[in-house]
């Protein structure tokens, strides 16, 4: 639908910034300042038309920032107006360590908790997977409470009665939700990071050697401490590594799974012998 379709069933205030925008947008050299405004004032206008209340939300929040690339705007958070009478914004972002700082003075934060065991065997018994004790600490092992990837897993278990096995046909398959999921991760998250080569090296030093000091993994990567304090300083950034009782691991247990097998999954549909050949590496 164009703009000037979809503003014929609008009223006054709403109506007008559309015609705004479209008339910004026909200029040679548009005014981005004036056009970042616009879209984040029109919620309010189009509550302010309809006597509505609106929630907005801003899922990938991080995507935001590349508007600072454009000359005219170069800080977009202190360009556009995030408070609204009628309006409530609710900014997502797999980037907590990168995007908390920037939004703490404009939103309310809130980090989304990993399941717990209580949960874990809850979402079993809501999809009526058999469980037997110990089967919620399973899970968590390979998942940390991940709610996407526990969901996924907690499925798959419905079919092979063994979480290990339900993990390594998720691993297996690179059709799966959690192969997609965790491979697009990794991929952007590296992304953000400067320096891929030698961080991706750290990682699948990481991913094969399990938690590792400062020290260590400066062995084995053959760098320096302060070369590598560098390295996990970044990783740490973009959400990949965390730091915990002074050794360094993923802060997502299964994305160092994945980087460690995901290369041992097979091109096409994954068989029997192909997720027994998984199994065998967890």
């Amino acid at each position: 639908m164009c703009i000037r379709d979809s503003s014929s069933s609008l009223k006054n205030q709403a109506k007008d910034i559309i015609q705004k925008v479209d008339n910004e947008l026909q200029k040679l050299k548009p005014d981005h300042k004036a056009l970042l405004r616009w879209a984040f004032d029109f919620p309010q206008k189009l509550c302010d038309d309809t006597g509505k209340k609106a929630v907005v939300i801003l899922d990938n929040f991080e995507n935001i920032l590349e508007l600072n690339n454009f000359s005219q705007v170069r800080d977009v958070l202190s360009v556009v107006s995030l408070k609204h009478i009628d309006v409530r914004l609710i900014a997502s972002s797999s980037f907590s360590n990168e995007i908390e700082p920037l939004v703490r003075k404009h939103f309310e934060t809130v980090r989304i908790v990993p399941l717990d065991r209580k949960a874990v065997d809850e979402l079993c018994s809501r999809k009526k997977v058999k469980t037997a004790r110990g089967t919620a600490d399973q899970i968590l092992r390979f998942t940390a409470g991940h709610q996407f990837v526990t969901e996924h897993l907690v499925n798959s278990l419905k079919e092979t009665g063994s979480v290990k096995r339900a993990f390594a046909a998720l691993i297996a398959n690179r059709e799966s939700p959690v192969y997609t999921h965790l491979a697009a991760v990794f991929h952007e998250s590296i992304g953000r990071a400067r320096g891929q080569a030698l961080l991706k090296t750290a990682l699948n030093v990481l991913s094969s050697s399990g938690p590792l000091s400062l020290t260590e993994l400066s062995r084995k990567i053959y760098r320096s401490a302060p070369v590598t304090k560098s390295l996990l300083e970044r990783l740490i950034y973009v959400d990949l590594i965390v730091k915990k009782d002074g050794k360094f691991t993923f802060s997502d247990p299964a994305l160092g799974l994945w980087l460690r097998l995901a290369s041992s999954a097979p091109l096409g549909k994954a068989t029997q012998h192909d997720i027994d050949v998984m199994e065998g590496q967890l």
